[in-house]
């Protein structure tokens, strides 16, 4: 869940564990700032392995655990910027490009 521009991982227990957030500055990845400095902006899905995955309109993330985010897609991987939407189907993730449907799938 998101709060106050942290990204929480809520347990059975009631506990929750912080996986990243807090600086409500934007969400700098490119900038290299720690993940515990990322704000929670852009959108928020659980992603083909059941993790949480996050899109800004530029990079698509992966939430490894707490701390822990690795860039799956952004301007250095050639993937499309700007989509309008994420979708997963399935093991594939589908941009939303104008008129066009774009395929994410994993590499086998």
């Amino acid at each position: 869940m998101v709060i106050n521009e942290r990204l929480l991982l809520a347990g059975r227990d009631g506990k929750t564990t912080t996986l990243f957030g807090g600086d409500p500055t934007g969400w700098p990845i490119t900038a290299k700032v720690a993940p515990g400095q990322w704000t929670t902006d852009g959108e928020w899905f659980t992603g083909p392995d059941g993790k949480i995955w996050g899109y800004d309109g530029s990079h698509l993330t992966r939430v490894d655990g707490p701390g822990r985010v690795t860039v799956i897609a952004g301007p250095r991987q050639g993937v499309p910027q700007a989509a309008d939407d994420v979708t997963v189907i399935g093991q594939s993730l589908y941009f939303e490009l104008g008129n066009d449907v774009v395929r994410l799938e994993p590499t086998r």
